[in-house]
C-alpha cells in the first residue's frame, strides 16, 4: 500500500486513493466495507473496479496492442477464484508499504511527476510533510510491515528539526517488525555526513538509493536540474565508505533509462564500482513530467532501434552488479513487438553474449561479481566428477572459473579450478575432482564463480529441462534449470 504525504492512502503508487489516515485510524480504513472489497477484487483481478487507473502498466500490458517497458512480457496473472467478498474484519496487516514523507524538492527534474518549472519559494509554500496525526495512524503497522520504501519530494533537503525522518526511525525503533527492512530514496545532493552517519545508526535501514542517472558532467544536468553531480558523488562515497564490516546498508544508484542517458550507462557503472555503489538500477522512463522532454527521450519507440540495439550491445559488456537482464529482455520484447527481433540478432550474431538471453535456458554470464549456485542432496559417499554445460561467446576467455562444494552449513568440501578454454560450446563437460567423502542424505550446494573479468571474456553456464532448482545469480535468487550433474 502507499500513504501519501496528505494522509491519503492508496494500495500503489497509481491508484485512486481509498482512504485519509488524517481523519480515520488505521484499524477502521483496514477493515472498511470499500478497503475489504478491494482486496476481494484484487483477488479476482478485476482491477479496474478496484480503483486502479485505467493507465496502469500492468493493465496496459494486458493488452496485446499496446507494448509496456516496465513489462518484460506480460503482466497477467491467473486469477484466483473468489465468488463472493465476505465483510469480516481481519487482524493481518500490509507487509510492504511506500510511504512519502514530503513533497518538497529543491531539484527541478523534467521527467518528475511535481513539475520543474517552479523557482524554490513557490515549491516550498505549498510544500507539505506528513501530519503528525497520520504518524499516530500508522503505529499499528509497524509491528508486521517487513519492507519499507521512503518516498519524496527530497527528504534530506528538509532541515534537522523536527524532520519527519526522525520521528518515523523512533517509531520504528519502538514498534517495528526485528526484520523490517527499510529503503531511502534520495537525489543524494544534501546527504551530508550527519544523515549518513544517522542513517547508519539504525539497522533496519537495509539500502539508500541514489537517483543519479548519468555521471557524466554534461548529462547529469539536462536531468538533475539544480542538482550537483560532484557533490552527490561525494556524498554517495562518504556512505559507502562509512559503512561497517556489514555492509549495510546497500548504497545502490537509480538511473533513468533514456535516449539522453544510454551513451552513459557504462561509464555511470565505472563510476558506481569506483566510489563504492554495490548495484546499479536501470530504469525505464514513465509518462509523467514534461511530455515534450519524455516524447524526446523516451527510448522504447520505433524511431530508436539503433540506439535501442547499440544499448543492447552496451548491456553484454557491463560487468557490475545491475538489473541488466531485465533491460535486455524489455529490448528483445520491444523489438519482437516490432517484429524485428530475429532480424537484429542476426545482424549481431558475432557479437559475444548478444543472443545469450534469449529465452530461458541460460544463466549467465559467470563474471566477476556474479555467482551461480545449486543444491543436491548426497546420493553417494563420494564424489568423483561433475559434468556442466558451457557456452563460452569469446574464445579468448583464460580466466579460470572457481568451482567448489560445500555442506548446507557452508562447510568446504572441495575447491578447484576449470579452464575454460578446455570447454567445447553446448557439450557436457566433465570435470575430474579428487574423491570427496559426502554424507548420503544431506544437503551440498555447488558454487561457480568467476575471477575478475569483463563481459566479452566470460563463459555462460547453460540450461537443461532435466533439472529445477533454486538458483544465485549475483545476488538475486531465481527459479532456473542449471546444466549440472554430479556422479
Amino acid at each position: 500500500m502507499t500513504v501519501w504525504v496528505d494522509g491519503s492512502v492508496s494500495h500503489c503508487g497509481r491508484s485512486i486513493p481509498l482512504g485519509d489516515l488524517r481523519t480515520t485510524d488505521f484499524e477502521s480504513f483496514w477493515n472498511s466495507n470499500e478497503l475489504q472489497r478491494v482486496r476481494g477484487l484484487f483477488r479476482r483481478d478485476a482491477l479496474l473496479q478496484a480503483h486502479c487507473m485505467p493507465t496502469c502498466n500492468v493493465l496496459m500490458a494486458m493488452r496485446s496492442d499496446e507494448f509496456v517497458p516496465n513489462q518484460i512480457e506480460t503482466a497477467t496473472t491467473e486469477a484466483i477464484p473468489d465468488t463472493e467478498i465476505r465483510f469480516e474484519p481481519t487482524d493481518r496487516r500490509p507487509s510492504f508499504m511506500l510511504l512519502q514523507l514530503s513533497d518538497f524538492c529543491s531539484l527541478g527534474c523534467p521527467m518528475c511527476c511535481y513539475g520543474e518549472g517552479e523557482d524554490l519559494k513557490a515549491k516550498l509554500a505549498k510544500s507539505q510533510v506528513l501530519p503528525t496525526e497520520v504518524f499516530d495512524h500508522l503505529l499499528p503497522v509497524w509491528p508486521k510491515l517487513r519492507t519499507l520504501e521512503l518516498l519524496g519530494g527530497e527528504l534530506f533537503d528538509l532541515p534537522w528539526q523536527n524532520h519527519p525522518l526522525r520521528r518515523l526511525f523512533a517509531d520504528l525503533e519502538n514498534h517495528g517488525h526485528p526484520d523490517l527492512n527499510v529503503k531511502v530514496v534520495t537525489n543524494g545532493k544534501n546527504l551530508d555526513e550527519r544523515w549518513c552517519r544517522y542513517l547508519l545508526e539504525h539497522s533496519f535501514v537495509d539500502c539508500v538509493s541514489f537517483s543519479i542517472d548519468s555521471a557524466h558532467p554534461d548529462v547529469y544536468p539536462t536531468i538533475r536540474r539544480r542538482g550537483n553531480l560532484e557533490r552527490t558523488l561525494e556524498n554517495l562515497g562518504r556512505l559507502a565508505s562509512l559503512r561497517t564490516a556489514s555492509s549495510r546498508p546497500r548504497v545502490h544508484v537509480t538511473a533513468l533509462l533514456g535516449n539522453h542517458t544510454a551513451p552513459t550507462l557504462l561509464h555511470l557503472a565505472e563510476t558506481c564500482e569506483r566510489i563504492g555503489a554495490d548495484r546499479l538500477d536501470i530504469q525505464p522512463m514513465n509518462p509523467m513530467g514534461d511530455p515534450q522532454f519524455h516524447f524526446d527521450n523516451n527510448i522504447f519507440q520505433p524511431r530508436f532501434v539503433p540506439e535501442l540495439v547499440a544499448l543492447w550491445r552496451d548491456l553484454t559488456t557491463l560487468d557490475f552488479d545491475s538489473n541488466r537482464a531485465d533491460i535486455l529482455a524489455m529490448i528483445e520484447s520491444f523489438l519482437r513487438f516490432l517484429g524485428r527481433a530475429d532480424e537484429i540478432v542476426a545482424e549481431n550474431a558475432t557479437v559475444p553474449q548478444f543472443a545469450q538471453y534469449r529465452g530461458d535456458r541460460t544463466l549467465g554470464p559467470i563474471a566477476r561479481r556474479t555467482e551461480v549456485a545449486q543444491s543436491f542432496v548426497a546420493k553417494r559417499d563420494t564424489l568423483r566428477r561433475i559434468r556442466l554445460q558451457f557456452a563460452t561467446y569469446a574464445r579468448t576467455n583464460t580466466k579460470p572459473i572457481d568451482l567448489s562444494v560445500e555442506t548446507d552449513a557452508r562447510e568446504p568440501v572441495l575447491q578447484l579450478q576449470v579452464d575454460p578454454r578446455d570447454l567445447v560450446d553446448n557439450a557436457w563437460h566433465d570435470v575430474q575432482v579428487p574423491v570427496t567423502t559426502l554424507r548420503p542424505g544431506r544437503d551440498y550446494r555447488i558454487r561457480l564463480a568467476s575471477r575478475r573479468s569483463n563481459g566479452n571474456d566470460c563463459v555462460t553456464l547453460r540450461g537443461t529441462d532435466s533439472l529445477t532448482t533454486q538458483v544465485r545469480v549475483g545476488r538475486r535468487k531465481q527459479a532456473a534449470s542449471l546444466a549440472m550433474m554430479v556422479f
